[in-house]
């Protein structure tokens, strides 16, 4: 039984060391007040089709981004990008 209890601490150990790294690797940034005088470039990811993603979709996010212009009363304007430079990421 103590043999058990070793495997699963190392076990445990393992995982929590990867997770560290992990956390390490992820970009930092540092939050700022929205810029709303230049646009809000924006990137829609494709879904995959184990999740039901339909071409559609990506209408559906653009219609939410416009209704959002609109209840800011148009201080925001959102143009899109490719994903590298995009502010905003949907996927």
């Amino acid at each position: 039984m103590p043999h058990n209890k070793r495997i699963t601490g190392f076990i445990c150990l393992v995982i929590l060391d990867m997770y560290c790294a992990i956390a390490q690797t992820q970009e930092s940034v540092e939050l700022a007040p929205l810029n709303t005088d230049a646009p809000i470039t924006y990137f829609i990811a494709e879904g995959s089709t184990a999740s039901y993603y339909r071409e559609t979709d990506r209408e559906l996010a653009i219609w939410a981004l416009r209704a959002w212009e609109r209840s800011a009363n148009n201080k925001l304007h959102f143009v899109p990008s490719p994903e590298s430079t995009a502010l905003l990421r949907i996927y």
